[in-house]
């Protein structure tokens, strides 16, 4: 099996790298991936050496491994990466920072808390153990004009925070450019919905996916499914601007899967379908929505 190791960090998606490695698809292969903080925050007065300059136009934070150059792939077609499995470092981080966050003046400097990772759990404090919850923030083709820094987001990818794209889940991403040329990072080895103070638990890891090409199969943002779920994807700079683009295109899948109309498409939505928020940390980084419709209702 490939091997796609961490030394080919990148910190924006662009059109224009060499490929870091190259699948005939299906093929499967690990991604090594770096935390957040590009597995230099160790201790927690680390914090104060680790903290990335949002003002640069390209931070150095959330980096991603790649790109992955897909045989075959042409604009227009979709790419199908499966998350099979997420092998996770023996500690992660959490932070809380000024002007960043929901609540963004609680603090006046960066506080880090270490979290490590045991038999499964995460070891919070004594008295607080969580199981783990692996997803993959960062997840994208490489667009064909822009090139924009990996902690952003778009209908290319990007910083999703999604926390549905865990183990079981499979992403289709638009095709921009030949060869796809496909980013993965920013694993979180748990996080909740919104990411309240930008970060989950920021940890390296070793990714297990599949991937494999799907021709002629429009995507206009990401869309996820799971065992459980249709998931669609939207980014904007605020609440309604995200949430349309997801609803939006979670009316066009329903309309082709069950040959619905428009209206019909909206009502079953809003019966049956939930609007949840990936990240909405209150930052730089435009908002990130899902819409989430059970299979088991279709």
């Amino acid at each position: 099996m490939k091997i796609l190791t961490s030394e080919y960090i990148v910190f924006k998606f662009d059109r224009r790298d060499a490929p870091a490695i190259t699948v005939d698809p299906p093929e499967t292969l690990v991604v090594e991936t770096l935390d957040a903080r590009c597995g230099k925050l160790r201790k927690e007065e680390d914090v104060h050496w680790t903290t990335p300059d949002f003002s640069s136009p390209v931070p150095k934070v959330n980096p991603a491994t790649g790109p992955i150059e897909v045989k075959g792939a042409r604009p227009g077609d979709a790419v199908a990466i499966k998350i099979e499995n997420i092998s996770l470092d023996e500690q992660g981080f959490v932070l809380v920072k000024p002007d960043f966050g929901i609540i963004d003046d609680m603090v006046s400097r960066p506080v880090a808390k270490i979290i490590p990772v045991k038999d499964g759990y995460l070891h919070f404090s004594q008295d607080i153990r969580l199981p783990a919850k692996p997803m993959v923030g960062v997840i994208g083709t490489a667009p064909q004009k822009e090139t924009p820094p990996t902690s952003t987001v778009g209908n290319w990818g990007g910083n999703l925070d999604n926390k549905r794209i865990a183990p079981g889940a499979t992403v289709f991403l638009p095709v921009f450019v030949d060869g796809a040329l496909i980013y993965i990072g920013d694993v979180h080895a748990r996080m909740g919905d919104a990411e309240a103070t930008g970060t989950g638990v920021e940890i390296c890891a070793r990714v297990k996916v599949e991937i494999d090409l799907v021709k002629h199969m429009r995507v206009n943002y990401p869309y996820i499914e799971t065992d459980e779920f249709l998931i669609t994807t939207g980014t904007g700079g605020e609440f309604y601007e995200a949430a349309r683009i997801a609803v939006d295109e979670m009316i066009k899948r329903l309309m082709g899967l069950k040959g619905i109309s428009q209206e019909e498409a909206y009502m079953l939505i809003s019966i049956a379908g939930d609007v949840r928020l990936n990240q909405a940390c209150n930052s730089p980084i435009d908002i990130s929505v899902r819409v989430e419709f059970p299979r088991k209702d279709l």
